[in-house]
């Protein structure tokens, strides 16, 4: 679509207004090289997606947007690392930085790194990952020993996802609280794989059977 005007919903309006058209009509917003001279020397995105870096988890796409419209930090897991928030801290910045006032922590079905975090500490690069979303994993949950593939009952994966993403909502706002950063909502989502639906916000989840 050649038009590149701003987005005037709401943030979370435009979210789910363009998740729907993904799933239905995708109208492939503000992706076109006009939308890139237009933003050349610089950006005004309305909201940031935090999200896993797996490949069928593209946010702009799942959200049918394009250039300048979002501020995305990926990481395997949609873990908070330092790195990551200190791009949060930078997006929402009112007084340096690109003042933000919306930030998603967007977890999704079937995360490898969610299914890791089942299994016994991994090697140390990946240690890193494990150790932030492991809390996300009720003790009785956790296994001995992992095979490939490690075989979970998806509700239970789905479940622990959902804590993750609660847990970084909560590490995010955390961080933004002790920056002085105000004003700014965090809000948890999840990305159905199977269907390509996104819940936001993600009600509570699901229960610890």
């Amino acid at each position: 679509m050649a038009d590149c005007g701003p987005i005037t919903d709401t943030p979370l309006d435009a979210l789910k207004k363009g998740n729907e058209r993904f799933r239905g009509t995708p109208a492939h917003l503000h992706q076109s090289v006009a939308c890139v001279n237009q933003h050349a020397t610089s950006q005004k995105p309305f909201a940031v997606i935090l999200s896993c870096s797996d490949s069928r988890v593209p946010p702009e796409v799942a959200f049918d947007l394009g250039i300048g419209d979002l501020f995305v930090v990926r990481e395997a897991g949609n873990v908070a690392t330092p790195g990551v928030l200190g791009s949060i801290e930078y997006a929402t910045d009112p007084k340096h930085h690109l003042g933000v006032k919306l930030v998603v922590v967007m977890g999704h079905r079937r995360c490898g790194a969610v299914e890791a975090a089942f299994c016994p500490k991994p090697p140390i690069h990946i240690e890193t990952l494990w150790t932030l979303i492991r809390p996300a994993v009720p003790e009785a949950w956790r296994l001995d020993k992992c095979s490939d593939p490690v075989g979970l009952p998806l509700d239970r994966w789905d479940a622990a996802a959902q804590n993750n993403v609660l847990n970084m909502v909560k590490k995010v706002e955390d961080d933004l609280h002790a920056r002085g950063i105000v004003g700014v909502s965090v809000l948890p989502a999840y990305y159905n794989t199977d269907n390509g639906e996104i819940e936001l916000p993600l009600p509570q989840p699901l229960p610890r059977r």
